[in-house]
């Protein structure tokens, strides 16, 4: 069960890290897709087992302009959305 999923900094700068933080309360295969308003997936990050507990990653989002994104973390059957607003 996914209970957090946090991006920062927000806004985010284009050609910037991002953080991710997250919690998982049962070890799993977890996964992050990037998506435009528009509901194209922009990028995908490689799958990762996670143990219980709560972890911070850092990533480039290939992001090709600015405007409204949206992160995907997926975890089993569980999915969780969090906003990204970029600019330049």
């Amino acid at each position: 069960v996914l209970t957090r999923l946090d991006v920062y900094p927000t806004p985010l700068r284009s050609g910037k890290a991002a953080a991710i933080e997250y919690s998982v309360a049962k070890p799993g295969m977890v996964q992050f897709a990037l998506y435009d308003a528009l509901g194209r997936r922009i990028q995908e990050l490689p799958a990762r087992q996670s143990e219980a507990g709560s972890f911070i990653m850092h990533f480039l989002p290939d992001i090709p302009a600015p405007g409204l994104y949206f992160l995907q973390m997926r975890c089993g059957d569980h999915i969780r959305n969090r906003k990204i607003v970029v600019h330049m």
